[in-house]
């Protein structure tokens, strides 16, 4: 095998290498220019925490190449959010929108959710005085049963003059000579007053304790003159007369019963001399929007100091009609007076409305009714009836139309 020599001792030290400072130490005047700009040898840190601005940088970075996905998932859990927190405030509420009865009359078969909303479950408290009348213009076999199984404690009817008898029907051409009042409405009433059994049923609809201590109000529109039909519908109400369950006053002061019966339309107290009024027993419906104005034209009045006469209760003591005691409660059509709430809310000009309706009734003893409230979206009548609930109004109509 062949041999490398080594070379002489010595030879070494002369032989020259192609770089021949490579080996040797770099001196202190010339060691900057190899470190570089961020070596901790040369400045010192000037940041309190190094390298965070890098990290936020490449985050930025990051989010900006993916802000799409992170977009629509933020998006989706908001909207996830909202509709369990909304869940959650309606649950309370909803169950008095699930279907809970069929009611059945002699000709006629339908579910109660088909159309009506139960009265919600917030205004059943029998402690709140704010409540419902439900007007059925076509559907009078069951009115009675209606009115109860959806939670109001009234109901509205047109009532006719025609051949001697009182019938009741939106208009004349929806008269019916098997739907009187005293068969439709005045019977039925009777029946569910005189049973008084604990958790009773009467024609298909379970009564508590508490329904049966319940008064009802029915309110009667005339719409034949007033002077025909009175006689009428003092001779039908004689039943419940009788049997003590009508709400009745001795001028002075009243005396409830299980039936208020509030008369309207062409029935009016300015017309209450040329009728018997032996018994007491039949109240009126007022106009609202009277009472308002005239509370507005005392108050001028009263600031010009041509009337002082200033009642206790802050009513104006020159209005204090003599047949005052004989109104039961006073009416305003919803639509005209107080009109559609824009985009859901209320105006400050319309809540005053209704607070000056609630107060020149209230002022004088008499409950505040609403009629024609707008029930095409179950949002906004709901928006409608808690408005008109915590401003202290009592009644207003609730329309079906079974057609």
């Amino acid at each position: 095998m062949a041999t490398t020599a080594n070379p002489p001792r010595g030879v070494s030290d002369h032989i020259e290498t192609p770089f021949p400072d490579a080996y040797q130490p770099v001196p202190d005047c010339d060691y900057d220019p190899w470190l570089l700009e961020d070596h901790p040898l040369r400045t010192p840190p000037t940041e309190c925490c190094p390298g965070a601005s890098y990290l936020l940088r490449s985050c930025y970075h990051a989010a900006k190449r993916n802000w799409g996905g992170w977009m629509f998932r933020l998006v989706c859990f908001l909207l996830v959010l909202l509709v369990v927190l909304q869940s959650l405030a309606v649950i309370p509420y909803g169950i008095s929108y699930i279907p809970k009865i069929w009611l059945e009359g002699d000709s006629f078969r339908f579910n109660v959710q088909t159309w009506l909303s139960f009265w919600p479950a917030e205004f059943q408290d029998r402690d709140q005085p704010f409540g419902c009348l439900l007007h059925s213009p076509r559907l009078h076999s069951d009115a009675i049963h209606l009115s109860r199984a959806v939670g109001c404690y009234g109901a509205k009817a047109d009532i006719w003059l025609h051949n001697g008898q009182v019938l009741v029907g939106d208009s004349v051409r929806h008269l019916d000579e098997q739907y009187t009042l005293q068969r439709a409405y005045l019977d039925p009433l009777l029946r569910l007053f005189e049973t008084r059994a604990p958790s009773s049923m009467v024609d298909g609809v379970v009564l508590s304790d508490e329904d049966q201590k319940q008064d009802y109000v029915l309110l009667l529109e005339f719409k034949t003159s007033m002077r025909a039909l009175w006689p009428h519908l003092v001779a039908e109400l004689q039943p419940l007369r009788e049997a003590g369950h009508l709400t009745h006053s001795n001028g002075s002061q009243v005396f409830p019963g299980r039936l208020s019966v509030v008369v309207s339309g062409r029935a009016s107290v300015d017309n209450l001399a040329p009728v018997d009024d032996t018994y007491n027993d039949i109240f009126f419906d007022g106009s609202l929007d009277e009472l308002m104005l005239e509370d507005y034209e005392s108050k001028s009045w009263s600031n010009n100091g041509l009337d002082s006469k200033v009642s206790a209760g802050g009513g104006i003591s020159r209005h204090r009609s003599p047949n005052l005691g004989k109104i039961f409660c006073a009416t305003t059509n919803f639509k005209e007076s107080i009109g559609y709430p824009h985009r859901g809310r209320f105006s400050g000009h319309q809540i005053e409305l209704i607070r000056a309706h609630v107060r020149a009734a209230h002022q004088r003893g008499i409950r505040v009714r609403y009629e024609d409230i707008p029930r095409r979206h179950r949002r906004v009548h709901d928006l409608i009836w808690r408005v008109l609930a915590r401003e202290g109004v009592d009644l207003i109509d609730m329309e079906w139309d079974s057609g």
